[in-house]
């Protein structure tokens, strides 16, 4: 949606006062598994016209893998009903009008391939964790030994006078 201001009464939108904000979005997408692998590389470049027909810019992107879905969804093309329990999952982020975006997501949609797909605002920068690598201070064979519980000594009974001042002292501080 684009931005408004306020000026001396009159509402203008940015694409009106000619400057064109843009944004960062992934747009993540579920094709469907009845689609070959030999195939998969046409569906995706027609998400990605979908996304440069509308000005859309590339940053990055990830080509779709075979995953199963958590749970089973149904598919109505061509009045007919199919049922999916697994399907290629694929992302593009890019920059693009926020004018444009909800364009781009219908039209992605509407293809009779994709299975659903998701828009979300994002940042530029790779927002992606690398795999955590387990680092030991344990040379390799060597085995692990047991830390040494070191036991309190047990004192001579307290009396209570001595407990008294004790606590006079830090009442004290």
């Amino acid at each position: 949606m684009p931005e408004s201001e306020m000026q001396e009464g009159k509402v203008t939108t940015t694409e009106e006062s000619g400057a064109s904000e843009s944004s960062v979005y992934e747009l993540g997408y579920h094709i469907l598994s009845s689609v070959t692998e030999a195939d998969l590389g046409a569906e995706v470049t027609a998400i990605r016209a979908a996304i440069e027909a509308r000005g859309g810019v590339f940053v990055a992107d990830e080509f779709p893998k075979e995953t199963p879905l958590s749970y089973e969804m149904v598919k109505v093309s061509v009045g007919k009903r199919s049922r999916h329990s697994k399907a290629y999952f694929g992302w593009f982020k890019f920059e693009a009008n926020p004018a444009e975006a909800a364009t781009i997501l219908k039209n992605v949609e509407a293809m009779p391939m994709v299975l659903r797909a998701i828009l979300i605002k994002t940042v530029r920068e790779n927002t992606m964790l690398g795999k955590r690598i387990f680092v030991s201070d344990r040379m390799e064979g060597e085995t692990i030994k047991r830390r040494e519980v070191k036991k309190e000594t047990s004192t001579a009974p307290v009396s209570e006078e001595e407990l008294d001042r004790s606590i006079e002292k830090m009442v004290v501080e």
